[in-house]
């Protein structure tokens, strides 16, 4: 098993680019309080144990603002390891700044390309462009539906609240599992149900 992030390296000026203490909601695993410019930080220090060797997959913009993130994310992941005792290899998957649907299907065929049998995934989807967001999560399903055995740890999204400069940093992993259920079909009401129940669930934690 190999475990395995990915991420989109940001596209905003480097100079507006803070860290942050992103505080973790309804998954303690988010921990982390070290401020970072990158919400895959905190993804990657919960579910990246000691002795791990992982893959971080980065999905970078032919641009000039996500060439100069790119450093600044590479310094964050180096320090990162070092301090977590784990080892990484850093894939840079290089994308024109393009949302041509044809762009995107080259895309989504690349990153698929990198998912072995077996493979945990992981993935942030604070970053990138909204179709780069839909091929993160094309990207999933086709780990869990195309290929063998593989698992998936964590889904994040990093919010930052530009009024009160708050950051949090969400699980949404659940929304991918619903999406599971309804592609595998059914009755409508029972799937209404299933997840009337699921929202409860949550209210009640």
């Amino acid at each position: 098993m190999k475990k395995k992030f990915i991420t989109v390296i940001t596209l905003q000026k480097p100079e507006t680019l803070k860290k942050n203490i992103y505080e973790a909601v309804d998954n303690e695993k988010l921990r982390y309080d070290t401020a970072t410019a990158f919400p895959v930080i905190p993804l990657i220090a919960g579910y990246a144990k000691t002795g791990d060797d992982i893959e971080v997959i980065a999905i970078c913009h032919e641009y000039e603002n996500s060439a100069a993130n790119l450093e600044a994310f590479k310094k964050e992941l180096s320090d990162l390891a070092e301090g977590h005792a784990f080892t990484y290899s850093l894939d840079i998957l290089s994308v024109p700044y393009d949302n041509q649907v044809s762009t995107q299907l080259k895309t989504f065929y690349r990153l698929a390309e990198k998912i072995n049998d077996g493979d945990d995934i992981n993935a942030c989807l604070t970053y990138g462009t909204k179709p780069l967001s839909i091929i993160e999560l094309m990207t999933l399903n086709y780990a869990y539906r195309a290929k063998k055995d593989c698992s998936y740890g964590a889904l994040v999204y990093g919010e930052l609240d530009h009024n009160t400069g708050n950051a949090k940093i969400y699980d949404v992993t659940r929304l991918f599992i619903v999406d599971e259920i309804v592609r595998r079909g059914g009755n409508s009401q029972n799937l209404l149900n299933l997840l009337d129940r699921m929202i409860n669930d949550e209210e009640g934690d």
